[in-house]
This record gives structure tokens, sequence and C-alpha cells, in this order.
């Protein structure tokens, strides 16, 4: 078990693929000099993998909600060359330290395909889910600018 979380780690932090601890080269790579070692299966690690997504958002969403002033939040939308509409969402705060200074710290919130067009109602439907999920929908700045008039801005409550 702790093996198959070592290499959800490795997946994780280098951007692989959950299909390179079935090739033959990992195998090879991990079992090298010892041949007892046990190479978890690709389902494994994906659930592994998981795991630690969804323990890392909770972390992010309690300092986020912990955060004692507004969020601002940033989008950057574009069309993928096979004409499949994509929003990211990006969070940025200042985080204070120890010793009483502070830094600047962007976080990725979500990266998400949008169901339909990058309109302002897809867009604020898509914003709106992301800010529930991490329980700061109360606590984000919001200032836009759009290259293209929309008519939908996402509302303030």
């Amino acid at each position: 078990m702790k093996n198959s979380v070592g290499t959800a780690c490795m997946c994780a932090e280098e951007g692989c693929l959950f299909n390179t601890v079935a090739g033959c080269c990992y195998k090879w790579l991990q079992c090298e000099g010892q041949p007892d070692r046990y190479v978890p299966p690709r389902q494994q690690v994906l659930k592994e993998v998981w795991k630690l997504y969804g323990k890392s958002k909770e972390k992010l969403a309690t300092e986020l909600q912990a955060y004692d002033s507004e969020h601002c939040i940033a989008l950057d939308c574009w069309t993928s060359p096979n004409h499949q509409p994509w929003m990211s969402i990006n969070i940025s705060r200042l985080r204070k330290h120890d010793n009483g200074k502070e830094e600047p710290v962007n976080h990725l919130l979500d990266f998400i395909e949008l169901p339909c067009s990058h309109s302002g109602l897809n867009m604020a439907k898509c914003v709106e889910h992301v800010l529930k999920e991490y329980g700061i929908q109360d606590k984000v700045s919001l200032a836009l600018y759009m290259e293209q008039q929309t008519d939908t801005y996402l509302p303030r409550s």
C-alpha cells in the first residue's frame, strides 16, 4: 500500500499518466535490483491520486475559508484546437508567515471543460459551483475585463 501512495505522488507531481505504471519500462525500473518489489496496478494508483487530490482540496478549502479578507479570482478561457471551450479558475491571496511577512500566493482552483460556449452565463455557473465546493462563495472580490461583451456577469450576493 505504501508503494502505491508513493507512486501516486510521483504521478501527480510529475504529471505522469496512470498508464505509466502499466508500462514495461516503469515496471523494469521499479524492479531492477529488487525483484520482490511490489508495483501497484494502474487502478490503485488512480485511487490514491484521487485521495491525495481530495485531501489537498480540503486543506486548501480550509485555508481559504480561514483567510480574513476577500479573495481575488481570475478566469482564463480559451478554445482548444478541437473546438472545446476550457476555463481555468485561479485565486490570489496573501499568505502570512510566522515572522509576520506576507507573500502573494496563487492557486489553481479548477480547470474545467465548459458544457457549451464561453458565454457569461456558462462561465458564471461553473465559477459559482467551484466557489461553493471550496466554501468561499461569500469571500470573493470580482473585477471583470472581457474582450468581447456579454450580457451576463457573475452575480454578487
